[in-house]
């Protein structure tokens, strides 16, 4: 029969998994902000230049960069909190974990759709 995992490895493997949804996360973002510089880039000028340079697709630009760094702070505090001894308050509910990884999913999808609509705009 199975055996039910220890809570040690329980506690493990819910970091392997929030590392791999936040690394999902930052894949995508970085992915977004990849295809609108190529959707919205000026061809003819050096550099990246966007035509119609609207506000939209700055602050887009902008939250999707905001979005990028609160992963990269959300990878690293779970790092952080694995280094050191478990204490009961720790895991991946601790509070500057679930800050860090809400801000990343928020900036993602309001950058996003910032982006949207710039595209349909």
């Amino acid at each position: 029969m199975c055996e039910r995992p220890s809570n040690k490895e329980r506690y493990l493997k819910s970091f392997e998994l929030a590392d791999a949804a936040i690394k999902l996360v930052l894949t995508l973002t970085t992915g977004t902000i990849g295809g609108a510089i190529a959707l919205f880039d000026d061809k003819n000028t050096a550099g990246v230049q966007f035509v119609n340079a609207t506000c939209l697709i700055s602050w887009g630009l902008g939250i999707l960069m905001l979005s990028t760094i609160s992963g990269l702070l959300a990878i690293n505090n779970i790092a952080g909190t694995m280094l050191k001894p478990a204490t009961p308050d720790d895991g991946i509910y601790k509070g500057s974990i679930r800050l860090f990884w809400s801000t990343q999913l928020a900036a993602f999808a309001v950058g996003l759709l910032l982006l949207i609509v710039a595209a349909l705009d």
